[in-house]
């Protein structure tokens, strides 16, 4: 099963723990592959909310037959230092502190961001108004 199958089949019950699924990916070979899910929650992911997800995706990764040998399943929170990859990450992280290095500029500017419209709209050191 492919990165974006997981992620479809994996959201819902990810939801169902209290959390939103940003990123699904798996490495490996074909006797053994590594599964991470990461989750977000605005009150942040605990320990125990990923040992919640973790005992509630691996029976529908199992029941869905995802993977053809055995899998580890890793459930991990975003981190300080996540790079936001897609317009919905930055509507997800929305009023989070980030740090926005800009392609023609030698230093980040900090601020927070204010959805996928807006923080890709900025292109300069204005970036801390948007």
């Amino acid at each position: 099963m492919e990165e974006p199958e997981i992620f479809e089949l994996l959201r819902p019950v990810v939801a169902g723990q209290g959390a939103e699924l940003v990123e699904v990916s798996v490495s490996g070979g074909r006797n053994r592959a590594f599964v991470r899910l990461i989750v977000h929650a605005p009150a942040g992911v605990t320990h125990a909310d990923c040992a919640r997800v973790t005992r509630a995706a691996a029976p529908v990764l199992d029941a869905a037959a995802a993977f053809p040998g055995a899998y580890v399943l890793e459930v991990w929170s975003p981190g300080t230092d996540r790079v936001l990859k897609s317009p919905r990450e930055f509507d997800l992280f929305r009023g989070q502190l980030v740090q926005v290095a800009l392609v023609n500029e030698a230093e980040a500017v900090t601020g927070r961001a204010a959805g996928s419209r807006a923080i890709f709209a900025c292109t300069t050191r204005t970036a801390m108004a948007c």
